[in-house]
């Protein structure tokens, strides 16, 4: 089986119009674009999609909610979302999945995030993970995000105050002391860290592996104590 990841970030309310989100998914479908040819081309269904800011809009309006009244009322506070758009050699070989919800603000809203799904080990390295935290952060500003396991992202819930601390990931947290090698920070942006847990991705069946993960944690605050 192969093992696929995701690449994911996530923030809180954040109230933005119809064309602050629509410049934001055009840059950031823009940019992983020109760092790999399997995320250049993306579809919704069989029909190629233009990063066009005209229909990258259209695709977001579409994703507004709406109330159950005759008049189908939009939900402002919901925001906009992308429900399924997929890249890659569709269908006989690998695909990845891009959901996008942003502008979504309140009380009661849910959380804003753009997720690559089932990313195919094949098509990552560690650096080509960096430079994807690196256009999450500076197209979506989130409160966090990472390359990561389904399994590590499932662990934390996908929320926007807690960080997945997996193989490569963002976080705007105080982190206490020094990193030990071979985890490092990758860049520093937007008032976080990206950090590269190891050069490979994290097998949880790994002692040394969970280890850093561990120590990471605790530096971050996420855990307490050394069990």
């Amino acid at each position: 089986m192969k093992n696929k990841f995701k690449a994911v970030a996530y923030w809180g309310s954040r109230k933005e119009s119809i064309e602050q989100c629509t410049e934001r998914l055009t840059r950031f479908m823009t940019q992983i674009g020109r760092l790999s040819p399997h995320l250049r081309d993306w579809h919704e269904d069989s029909r190629l999609i233009e990063k066009t800011p005209e229909r990258l809009r259209r695709l977001l309006e579409e994703g507004r909610n709406r109330d159950e009244t005759p008049q189908r009322r939009i939900l402002a506070n919901l925001g906009f979302r992308i429900f399924f758009l997929w890249a890659g050699d569709h269908p006989d070989g690998d695909i990845a999945i891009m959901t996008v919800h942003c502008g979504a603000y309140g009380e009661y809203c849910s959380v804003n995030n753009a997720i690559l799904r089932s990313l195919p080990e094949s098509w990552l390295d560690v650096d080509l993970a960096v430079e994807l935290m690196r256009v999450m952060v500076t197209c979506w500003s989130p409160a966090h995000a990472a390359v990561c396991s389904p399994d590590a992202l499932a662990a934390v819930g996908g929320q926007a105050e807690i960080p997945v601390v997996d193989w490569v990931f963002y976080h705007r947290l105080q982190r206490t002391g020094e990193l030990s090698p071979p985890s490092r920070v990758a860049f520093e942006l937007d008032g976080g860290e990206c950090i590269v847990v190891q050069d490979s991705p994290i097998r949880p069946e790994s002692p040394e592996d969970r280890a850093r993960v561990l120590a990471l944690s605790r530096q971050l605050g996420l855990i307490r104590g050394r069990s």
